[in-house]
């Protein structure tokens, strides 16, 4: 027979009671369900069962404070325990073990009906690992998720567990997010998947590791192998110092170089304001947002997808902020650059939407094509930037995207190249290419007022001793440099040869 009573009475189970036990599922059969609901139908009387008396001595003998979700769990025979700090102390080691000899008392009579065991809110050490470890090798420990994040496991301890999961093979979703494990420990998960049938394990956060890219690598690889999703962000800390400093250095130059252009804006028309700000703002977007997302790798999943979504918009902007200048100034009042300028900047706010809202197949080729689309379409009017801005003009422009050009293999390999991340090798050449291009905006389009002054005419050329005018003769003297007196010098030759058709 069954009664029904009030919070700390006497509760009858079903025949044969708690000491007849439960028996293990035959061949792994029994459903988890069914387990939750014969644990459910058990409850027990606290002044009278011998496993609860077992624990509460034992907590008395280790001066520790009985924990409440442990009580209220083994009463209600849940099948979900999450564990929790009560009266205002925490639950550590000590409590820990009072637990796992409240789990196994008997014949481990409540180990049978733990389904999932969430410990993310203790603070248990390495030793706590070692207790667990052994009770999941237990005949009778049917846990199916376990959460150990923030717990000071350590690669000892993660390799207890691993091996452990392993040895119990009911386990199939682990949460260790934050738990110190790094490559050593890794390495263990790395062993338990290639030990793993496909399609065992649902989910493994190893999120916060320390865990070095290469170990990370072959983690994502056995994730494809083996079918499972594995939480590998916060890790390759090495890695994103590397991509966070590259893109940092670089914002300071854009700082330098938003000073710099700000000042060359003294006594312009006002048409040059509107095109160089918003270059300004680009160009110091891109950088800091990439810097920022790079710095934040560790603070979670939503901090990343967020910075992560602002770094792609900034690349977007600065494709169009570094057509502004160029369209708005040296084209300024040409409805065919108003046209080929807004179309950028319309393309540019598609692709932000797309970062934004398409998770499909293809999603970073895509991104990319359009990156590179957007990037080159100023193919459209080189030869008209040409007759403007001239061959110095023209090289350092095209020679940015050049460079930029030239980094995207790294930026798609994605790996390391004598030990340098390729995604900071990627950096290095896009600061490059911005470097080559903020030398065009400043020295062809807002310092030097197009068609009126020569290459030869720069300080820097003329003292170098070379005349860009025609790029392959030492400078002429001074009265053959005044000799050019149209804006054509600066794209002919006096013999006909010209850099590009106007």
């Amino acid at each position: 027979a069954a009664a029904v009573v009030l919070l700390g009475g006497p509760i009858a189970v079903r025949a044969g009671g708690l000491a007849g036990g439960l028996a293990a599922p035959a061949g792994g059969a029994q459903t988890a369900a069914a387990e939750g609901a014969e644990c459910a139908a058990r409850s027990v009387d606290f002044d009278e069962d011998p496993a609860i008396k077992a624990y509460l001595s034992t907590c008395e003998t280790y001066g520790v404070r009985p924990s409440t979700d442990v009580l209220n769990r083994v009463q209600y025979g849940a099948t979900d325990y999450v564990i929790s700090p009560s009266g205002g102390e925490r639950f550590g080691n000590l409590e820990m073990r009072a637990f796992v000899q409240l789990l196994r008392h008997g014949s481990d009579d409540w180990l049978r009906c733990v389904v999932k065991l969430d410990l993310s809110r203790c603070a248990l050490g390495p030793s706590s690992m070692l207790l667990l470890a052994e009770l999941l090798r237990r005949p009778a420990c049917r846990v199916e998720t376990l959460d150990i994040s923030y717990q000071d496991v350590g690669p000892e301890g993660m390799q207890a567990i691993a091996s452990a999961i392993q040895a119990s093979g009911t386990v199939r979703t682990l949460y260790m997010h934050g738990v110190g494990s790094g490559d050593e420990g890794a390495e263990a998960v790395a062993d338990l998947l290639r030990n793993s049938s496909k399609g065992h394990f649902r989910f493994i956060d190893l999120q916060n590791n320390f865990i070095s890219a290469p170990v990370c690598t072959v983690l994502d690889r056995l994730q494809r192998e083996r079918g499972v999703a594995l939480g590998l962000q916060g890790n390759r800390v090495e890695d994103e110092v590397w991509n966070a400093v590259t893109h940092g250095i670089g914002e300071v130059f854009c700082i330098a170089g938003t000073v710099v252009l700000v000042c060359a804006l003294a006594g312009k028309p006002r048409h040059f304001v509107a095109p160089v700000a918003a270059y300004c703002a680009s160009l110091n977007i891109l950088y800091l947002s990439s810097t920022l997302f790079h710095s934040f790798f560790a603070l979670g999943r939503e901090t990343v997808y967020v910075f992560g979504l602002i770094d792609y918009a900034g690349i977007f902007l600065f494709i169009a902020g570094s057509y502004s200048p160029v369209l708005g100034i040296l084209f300024h009042g040409e409805t065919w650059a108003r046209t080929l300028l807004g179309t950028m900047w319309s393309v540019a706010f598609m692709g932000i939407f797309t970062a934004a809202f398409y998770r499909g197949p293809g999603q970073t080729a895509l991104r990319l094509s359009l990156f590179l689309t957007m990037g080159w379409t100023g193919l459209l009017c080189l030869a008209r930037m040409g007759a403007k801005v001239g061959r110095l003009g023209v090289a350092t422009w095209a020679g940015g995207g050049v460079l930029y050009t030239a980094g995207v293999p790294w930026f798609v390999r994605g790996r390391h190249t004598y030990g340098f991340p390729d995604h900071a090798i990627w950096h290095v050449w896009v600061i490059m290419g911005s470097l080559s291009q903020f030398l065009c905006i400043y020295l062809r389009v807002v310092e030097l007022p197009p068609a009126q002054q020569s290459d030869a005419a720069l300080p820097l050329i003329a003292h170098a001793g070379f005349d860009l005018t025609l790029m392959s003769s030492p400078r002429k003297t001074s009265s053959a440099a005044a000799d050019a007196p149209t804006a054509a010098s600066e794209c002919f030759s006096s013999e006909g040869d010209s850099l590009l058709p106007i």
